[in-house]
């Protein structure tokens, strides 16, 4: 008798084990006819259920409508209810950059015009200074015991009270640049 429960068994394992490959054929099989474009209720069999889930969809189309209809409703009824603020009633038009004025463009161009004088200005002068040392230079040799030679280039720092003078020039240039909003 204890044979037969486990041959009994056994079998009984093997019928469940070809009902799912079979599940999985057909839902193969649907798959391919989707890609290539066939009616799948024509060519295939049904699939076999006897009480084995087959993936999440559980609900056939035909009882997922009224289920949608109810929570489109309710989500509709849920935003009726919140009080609408002001900001999202706000209709923006154009972007949301913000445009300078003829003015302050005019104004912006003078003072980089003036910067770029100022550097060639800058450039001349040095080019110059340059051309009046080479002149000294071949005047007068230099004694080779007179020279200095740097071996570490030292870098020049500034003074606390420098540091201090130049970022309140900056702080005055971009009060005088951009106005503060009133609030």
């Amino acid at each position: 008798m204890a044979n037969l429960d486990n041959a009994l068994r056994q079998l009984r394992n093997q019928r469940r084990l070809a009902h799912l490959h079979v599940e999985r054929l057909d839902s193969a099989i649907s798959v391919l006819e989707g890609l290539v474009g066939r009616d799948t209720t024509t060519t295939s069999t049904p699939p076999v259920r006897h009480g084995i889930r087959r993936g999440p969809n559980m609900v056939s189309g035909a009882a997922r409508a009224p289920m949608v209809a109810a929570q489109r409703a309710r989500r509709v009824k849920r935003a009726m209810a919140k009080p609408i603020k002001a900001a999202k009633m706000k209709i923006r038009t154009g972007s949301r950059r913000r445009r300078l004025s003829a003015a302050a463009r005019r104004s912006m161009s003078a003072a980089a015009r003036a910067r770029w004088a100022r550097l060639r200005a800058r450039r001349r002068m040095s080019a110059a200074h340059r051309a009046r040392q080479a002149r000294r230079v071949q005047a007068q040799p230099i004694e080779p015991a007179k020279m200095k030679i740097r071996t570490v280039s030292r870098r020049r720092s500034l003074s606390a009270a420098a540091r201090k003078n130049m970022s309140a020039a900056a702080k005055a240039r971009w009060a005088r640049l951009r106005p503060r909003k009133a609030h």
